[in-house]
């Protein structure tokens, strides 16, 4: 994966400011796996669930700097976590990324509307995915 200028940048404030946690909530190892090497060799501590019970606990006890939230989880899904999430005080500060399968549009609308900061659609290109993780922990 070759970095933009802009992406150099970014990754410069970020480190700057400290390793940010980032929680990855994906049931799909390789997903998973792939997503937390890219963040990784991006400079972020990663932390990983595969369920939204995990996650939520997760979050609670490690409170990250940002959580990427697959909508689509087996059981309790994204939705409900998002929301479960935006109740916690400790972590109603904390930018949620959706990740999803659904149209762009439809997924951005239902991601804002359960307490999720931003969305990107599977699939998705990792470079794409880093990036917007780098500006939610910029503007947070």
């Amino acid at each position: 994966m070759i970095a933009t200028n802009n992406q150099v940048s970014v990754n410069r404030e970020i480190k700057a400011a400290g390793k940010p946690k980032v929680l990855i909530v994906e049931d799909d190892v390789d997903t998973r796996l792939i997503a937390r090497r890219a963040l990784a060799l991006h400079g972020y501590d990663v932390i990983e669930a595969g369920d939204g019970v995990s996650a939520f606990e997760l979050a609670r006890r490690q409170c990250p700097a940002l959580i990427v939230l697959d909508m689509g989880l087996p059981g309790i899904d994204g939705w409900t976590v998002a929301g479960d999430i935006r109740a916690e005080p400790a972590l109603q500060h904390v930018p949620i990324l959706a990740i999803t399968g659904y149209g762009m549009a439809t997924a951005h609308r239902a991601a804002i509307e359960h307490g999720c900061t931003q969305a990107i659609c599977k699939p998705f290109k990792m470079n794409t995915f880093v990036q917007v993780v780098s500006q939610l922990l910029l503007a947070k």
